[in-house]
């Protein structure tokens, strides 16, 4: 059973990886020079992941696949420092809304990752 949870764990990590990879090859795309790089200050980003009750583990994973991710480009992408606001996507959904509607509304991120638990995704759209 331990081994199921770490395929588990790493998957979310890759996943994780990835969305942050989407936004590194942007870079090649659209390559930024550095006065519009400086001038648009830090990409915000909310990450939701469980870290707290029965699926901690997997957002502690997740977070922490973000946090070597960003350390390994040194936390800038296209030539914008990389800002990521982690929060605890909670017991239910709404306790997830209401730190989704916290991302965006009051520390104004860019975008919103992570999400670990499906029954999570259905309400998360209508609000954003």
């Amino acid at each position: 059973m331990k081994k199921r949870n770490n395929i588990w764990a790493t998957s979310f990590t890759i996943i994780a990886l990835n969305i942050l990879l989407f936004l590194n090859l942007t870079y090649f795309i659209f390559p930024p020079t550095k006065a519009d790089a400086a001038e648009k200050g830090p990409i915000k980003i909310g990450f939701l992941a469980p870290t707290t009750g029965n699926f901690a583990q997997f957002g502690v994973d997740m977070n922490d696949g973000v946090k070597l991710f960003l350390e390994s480009v040194n936390n800038s992408i296209a030539g914008r420092k990389i800002e990521v606001i982690y929060e605890d996507e909670g017991p239910g959904p709404d306790h997830a809304v209401g730190k989704a509607r916290k991302l965006i509304k009051h520390d104004r991120v860019d975008m919103v990752a992570g999400v670990w638990i499906t029954v999570l995704l259905t309400p998360l759209p209508r609000f954003a």
